[in-house]
């Protein structure tokens, strides 16, 4: 069955608002938020629907005020070195949604900065798991 893109995004933020802990989900709105008030024109309607989606849909609703600050750099690493509860297709869209806001954006865009740090938490998060796996290997030999 193929999905439009707006029921993609709505999926891929009730995901985030009900299977992150709301620290996360409050995270990834603010974000989104933020996005929404300095993304082009095409991006900026679909950011705001997800943040909308997601402030809305957690255990404890967010309010606008918390979405409009500035997001700490180790909040938003910690969103990548978690493990994520997302499914495979949830993970896709948002990394999809991310690269072409980026595109659009540049990726030295002062409100993408939050992103390059949750890539990085993703980055160290992968080097971890594979020292691991070599760990594990050596033992084998």
């Amino acid at each position: 069955m193929e999905y439009t893109e707006e029921e993609r995004l709505q999926s891929m933020s009730w995901e985030i608002a009900v299977m992150m802990a709301h620290n996360q989900a409050e995270v990834w709105a603010a974000i989104f938020y933020q996005f929404a008030l300095t993304a082009p024109p095409s991006w900026a309607a679909p950011c705001r629907f997800i943040a909308e989606v997601i402030r809305t849909m957690t255990s404890i609703e967010i309010s606008i005020e918390r979405l409009d600050r500035q997001i700490a750099n180790q909040q938003a690493f910690s969103l990548g070195y978690m493990p994520t509860p997302l499914d495979v297709e949830s993970v896709t869209t948002l990394a999809c949604t991310l690269y072409q806001i980026e595109q659009e954006m540049g990726p030295d865009h002062v409100t993408f900065q939050s992103v390059q740090w949750y890539r990085r938490g993703l980055r160290a998060r992968s080097t971890k798991l594979v020292a691991k796996e070599l760990e594990a290997w050596k033992t084998l030999f």
